[in-house]
């Protein structure tokens, strides 16, 4: 496999760690894949002759006129555009699912929580149950307080956040108690919860990315050249990509349709300003559209908003992290091929120099 192709990244509603931005509730970060012919006739036909940047577009006539140019043209389709869309609120759930449910499951009941989805039926019934709990202020703190446990992992911090579970539990209805219950269980083992670097803990942008370059590489059979926009994240964890790049036993980990293929087949990972490259200028354009349709807006912008969305171009695919349906959750799945990511991760990354 000696064909490699090019693949533009870019993030819209980026608030890192910050999950509870009620402003910004989706993070979207896009993969766009253009040859540069088509890069160059998206160009033309628009017309725009400025940085192609979403942000500042809106603020025009036209650069409002540019955006629907932009949204309706007939290269951007499921061929050329894929992005993955995540409610931020429902990852806060997930995320307590990850780091607090998990480690009890594994330490005390020695069970492997991500086999037949369960880690996924938690997370949802674990958002369902608060986010439809009465007493909706505790339910905010609940969140808030997770938030900055997981970000600032300190005694004091801890204690907030368990107390906080502690005033859940007493007004929660009994299924909601038995999840509340495996938190308080994880107080016990914060040694391991709140390990290492929690800097991005909560950050999806490294996770979304893994699933995008998942998709491109499996929809061209290539191995993929990535330029993206200066990130933190992916800075932050530039050591760690480089060494999943590197993991010399190639094989698909993961659980039924949640795999992953490492190493990553990824040829390379460049970080570049945005002004100097028009794909991924048009990968801006694809995640902004998508966060400033979902997200709330101002006045100023609530009649362009109610113009486009009903464009077809918000009916395009995406890799979603946002509650599940009952059909999701319940459907059969094969999991006879399924390889602890974990466990296949820590046998293979300690052969990597760089990490």
């Amino acid at each position: 496999m000696n064909k490699e192709t090019t693949i533009y990244v870019d993030d819209a509603g980026n608030t890192g760690s910050n999950l509870t931005d009620e402003r910004r509730q989706y993070f979207v970060l896009s993969a766009v894949k253009f040859s540069e012919e088509e890069l160059d006739r998206i160009k033309n036909d628009i017309g725009y002759d400025r940085e192609m940047h979403f942000v500042k577009m809106k603020k025009s006539h036209e650069g409002r006129e540019a955006i629907k140019k932009f949204l309706q043209h007939e290269l951007i389709d499921d061929k050329h555009v894929y992005y993955a869309f995540t409610h931020k609120r429902f990852c806060i759930y997930a995320k307590m699912v990850d780091m607090l449910i998990e480690p009890v499951i594994h330490y005390v009941l020695r069970q492997d929580l991500y086999t037949q989805r369960r880690n996924m039926v938690l997370a949802n019934c674990l958002y369902v149950f608060a986010e439809n709990h009465s007493d909706k202020a505790l339910v905010k703190k609940f969140r808030e307080t997770f938030e900055r446990m997981m970000r600032e992992p300190q005694i004091e911090t801890a204690e907030d956040f368990y107390q906080v579970v502690i005033q859940l539990k007493e007004q929660a209805a009994s299924r909601f108690s038995e999840l509340l219950e495996y938190i308080l269980m994880s107080r016990q083992m914060l040694d391991v919860v709140l390990t290492g670097d929690k800097t991005y803990s909560l950050d999806v942008t490294i996770s979304s990315l893994l699933v995008l370059t998942n998709y491109w590489h499996k929809k061209t059979g290539t191995y993929l050249n990535i330029l993206t926009d200066n990130s933190k994240q992916i800075e932050a964890h530039e050591n760690i990509i480089n060494g999943l790049m590197s993991i010399p036993n190639k094989q698909e980990v993961g659980y039924d349709s949640r795999k992953q293929l490492f190493p990553l087949p990824i040829t390379k990972l460049t970080m570049t300003d945005s002004k100097d490259c028009f794909g991924i200028q048009v990968a801006d354009m694809v995640a902004s559209a998508v966060a400033f349709r979902w997200n709330p807006t101002t006045d100023r912008f609530q009649r362009f908003q109610d113009e486009i969305k009903g464009f077809p171009f918000f009916d395009l695919r995406c890799y979603s992290v946002m509650p599940s349906s009952v059909a999701e959750l319940t459907e059969s799945v094969d999991s006879s091929n399924d390889v602890d990511p974990f466990e296949y991760l820590a046998a293979n990354m300690c052969s990597v120099d760089n990490i």
